[in-house]
């Protein structure tokens, strides 16, 4: 089970501009996604795709996503489609 938080508190990780669009507060933060999916959905999932966008919505724009996906798919490759992850995890980790 996943748990998402957002806070979105106006004045204090974004504001509105003087045409009532929001801008966001929130720069120079870093955000890592990792998640697990049994199936493929190439981060194109409503969980993947909201906190995409309400990270965007506040104002973080180094955003780095990685998925596991696709071992209830294929089994027999689940091993390699974790390797894979794990790899990608410490490759982010070294500059985050």
């Amino acid at each position: 089970m996943s748990k998402l938080l957002v806070i979105r508190v106006a004045g204090k990780t974004f504001r509105y501009n003087e045409q009532g669009e929001a801008v966001g507060l929130v720069h120079g933060k870093k955000a890592l996604h990792i998640q697990a999916a049994g199936g493929v959905f190439n981060s194109q999932d409503p969980a993947s795709q909201y906190l995409r966008t309400m990270l965007g919505f506040i104002g973080i724009d180094d955003y780095t996503e990685i998925a596991a996906e696709g071992m209830d798919h294929d089994p027999a490759r689940s091993d390699e489609i974790m390797a894979a992850a794990f790899a990608k995890v410490e490759e982010a980790a070294a500059t985050f």
